[in-house]
């Protein structure tokens, strides 16, 4: 997260990556809240093919470097790659919310999602603060362009290799 606050060009761009932040977060509540009254049963291995997300976002930023064209991303941009990352970072854990929201009453629910919700807010904050270290802020000037993709990439295949999407694919 600190990355992108970090390729952020404005305040404006840093909002929206806050808000898909909530938005990507908020949809994988909404799925396993769906989950936990047995309407949603996805099979590990698909849930892993999520992971192919962050890796063509990662192979686009790394081929957009090649051309030596850095993009530069609006607004919506920023939102709706935030959400994506976000979303399918955080797939797996619909497996570990679901029997949580089970075991728990609807009071219960809603203040486990309102501790989530300050949570992310709280993350975002420290992303934010953590970019204007100096230090950390020279690495990722020098770098950001490259660590992202690779990060991104990386989270892909771990995805993909974590829900064991391969054997799962091509089992006979």
């Amino acid at each position: 997260m600190g990355a992108w606050f970090s390729q952020a060009e404005s305040t404006a761009h840093k909002r929206f990556i806050v808000a898909g932040q909530y938005t990507g977060f908020i949809l994988l509540l909404l799925l396993s809240v769906i989950g936990a009254f047995g309407a949603l049963i996805i099979p590990k291995g698909w849930i892993g093919l999520l992971g192919l997300i962050p890796i063509f976002i990662g192979i686009k930023s790394l081929v957009s470097i090649y051309r030596m064209s850095r993009e530069k991303l609006t607004g919506l941009a920023w939102f709706m790659k935030t959400s994506a990352i976000t979303f399918v970072s955080g797939a797996d854990n619909i497996g570990v919310y679901i029997p949580l929201f089970l075991k728990n009453n609807l009071w219960n629910i809603a203040l486990i999602i309102g501790i989530f919700l300050v949570l992310i807010g709280l993350f975002c904050y420290l992303g934010l603060r953590l970019v204007k270290q100096p230090f950390i802020a020279q690495v990722l000037e020098r770098n950001g362009q490259l660590i992202v993709p690779v990060v991104f990439i990386t989270l892909g295949t771990f995805i993909l290799f974590e829900h064991n999407t391969f054997h799962y694919l091509f089992q006979q």
